[in-house]
């Protein structure tokens, strides 16, 4: 959008219905969204099939940006081969991870966020996955640590 059309859009926001204006405001929060997930997924320096860096960009898919490698000629995005791949509901995965760390029981991330139990249990184990992959390369200012129990509940196996 070039400045001058732009300008004009800002001057029209305050002319809008209350259900446009909460349209406006759910789209910029689900693009946001999908930006801040690219952000910290898109470390892409080389193909994740074959490790060629003679990538180029192929469009854009579900809000982000995808490649194509030039040696394997296969297209991927910066969640390929991640634990997040292939998921949907983008928009969100920042809520999501919010009540994660909060605690907060299945049953409610899947309400708070209008989805469904299962899909909420599914992304629970995959976003805890993903907490465990990321490993900090240096540690920087206070660093404290405690200790954790946690209960490892086992059916009983009866033969």
């Amino acid at each position: 959008m070039q400045t001058k059309e732009f300008q004009i859009f800002l001057s029209k926001i305050n002319k809008l219905t209350p259900t446009q204006e909460k349209q406006v405001k759910s789209f910029i929060k689900r693009r946001c969204s999908i930006h801040t997930v690219e952000n910290l997924f898109n470390k892409l320096d080389s193909c994740p099939h074959c490790k060629s860096k003679n990538l180029y960009k192929w469009g854009i898919n579900a809000g982000i940006q995808r490649y194509k490698c030039k040696s394997c000629n296969k297209t991927f995005n910066a969640l390929t081969n991640t634990s997040l791949s292939r998921l949907r509901y983008k928009e969100h995965w920042n809520d999501f991870s919010k009540d994660l760390i909060e605690g907060k029981s299945i049953s409610f991330c899947a309400s708070h966020n209008q989805i469904a139990i299962s899909t909420s249990f599914r992304w629970r184990h995959k976003f805890l996955k993903t907490i465990s992959n990321i490993k900090s390369e240096h540690l920087h200012g206070i660093v404290e640590t405690d200790e954790t129990f946690f209960f490892n509940l086992q059916k009983d196996h009866i033969i």
